[in-house]
């Protein structure tokens, strides 16, 4: 079992360093629409001809490719990077998982190579499983990927309200992003430039999108947000796979212990995984992963990965970790965006304070 199945569910309601990006909250004062072009999954062959629409209408889209791919339309590649055009890993995983991470890396550091291109995110079109029990969102994991689902497949314009209606989307392809792979000259154009049914929407890559909107149920102003967007850049995984909040939701212990666990011992279980034993001991007693076993045994309280946060849980999580934190009064709960609130008060660095100061304004001992 992966650290990040510690708070599982069916519909991927735990806390994970990989998020699955489908669609986002639609942003606020911008309509914004991702677009997709996915060569493993293009019936058609004119992908020139579509993507230079798409740049000669103005826009910008993502594109996933193979090591196939950059050979045999290097050209092609270079020029739409120049453009704006992001570039999307598209490596399958296979039954071994070491030689599929592998080969993602090949990619990866290849399109960086050619293109001076550090690509953030990826996709695969098989099983998410490898035979070993690692998924692909461990292998992305290493690379510091998200990964690309997308919202929908078309392959007409017509398609879309029916696409829309099932998905009762009410801000239609707002925060939305499309796979356009299948569609002719035509429908695309018919779709990027019918005003009367996408008044002033833009079409974009999809790390432009999440930029914007970077999470699917919460936006600029709702509780938690800035303290979300904060922890996730400095590499603190607090976000749901599902690329939810949840903020309404009371935190458990497993989402604190996956949070502050440093990121060299969550990408170890990959090699140690299937030995529970071991890989506690890898982690040590003093490790975050160990902390909700052991503060439950050591008190007697029948509570794991989803036991409440509390204060005190809080607490001895900061002392364990010889961190300081500012507690007030008894809390018995934190609900999610009052939790996010917390880490981000004493794990971010504030905007002048001591940790932004330099040699010269730090005064001698």
């Amino acid at each position: 079992m992966g650290l990040d199945t510690m708070i599982r569910n069916k519909r991927e309601r735990f806390a994970s360093a990989v998020r699955r990006i489908t669609a986002v909250k639609p942003p606020q004062g911008v309509k914004l629409c991702a677009l997709v072009y996915d060569f493993a999954k293009a019936e058609r062959n004119d992908s020139a001809e579509i993507l230079g629409l798409i740049r000669d209408l103005g826009y910008r889209a993502s594109i996933v490719v193979s090591r196939e791919d950059v050979k045999k339309r290097d050209l092609l590649i270079k020029s739409l990077v120049q453009a704006g055009f992001e570039l999307v890993n598209g490596t399958e995983l296979g039954k071994k998982f070491n030689d599929s991470k592998q080969d993602m890396a090949k990619l990866h550091n290849e399109v960086y190579s050619k293109y001076g291109y550090d690509m953030k995110l990826g996709r695969i079109h098989g099983k998410e499983r490898s035979e070993n029990g690692l998924t692909v969102f461990d292998a992305y994991d290493f690379l510091e990927y998200n990964y690309l689902e997308g919202t929908f497949e078309l392959r007409n314009s017509s398609e879309l309200p029916s696409l829309l209606s099932k998905a009762k989307r009410k801000d239609g392809l707002n925060g939305c992003i499309l796979d356009i792979q299948n569609m002719t000259q035509e429908e695309l154009k018919t779709l990027i430039c019918d005003k009367r049914d996408n008044e002033k929407l833009g079409f974009c890559t999809v790390s432009e999108l999440l930029s914007v909107s970077p999470f699917a149920d919460a936006g600029p102003g709702d509780p938690g947000f800035d303290s979300a967007v904060a922890l996730i850049d400095l590499d603190y995984p607090v976000v749901y796979r599902n690329n939810s909040l949840f903020g309404k939701r009371s935190a458990v212990f497993g989402e604190l212990t996956l949070a502050l666990m440093p990121r060299e011992l969550r990408l170890e279980k990959s090699s140690i995984m299937l030995d529970p034993k071991r890989l506690r001991e890898a982690l040590g007693a003093g490790a975050p992963y160990a902390l909700s076993r052991k503060w439950a045994k050591r008190n007697h309280v029948k509570a794991a990965e989803d036991f409440p946060v509390t204060n005190a849980i809080m607490l001895k999580v900061f002392r364990i970790l010889d961190m300081d934190a500012t507690f007030q009064g008894k809390r018995l709960e934190f609900k999610r965006w009052e939790y996010l609130d917390f880490l981000a008060r004493h794990l971010v660095p504030q905007a002048g304070s001591d940790s932004s100061a330099t040699e010269e304004d730090t005064p001698s001992k």
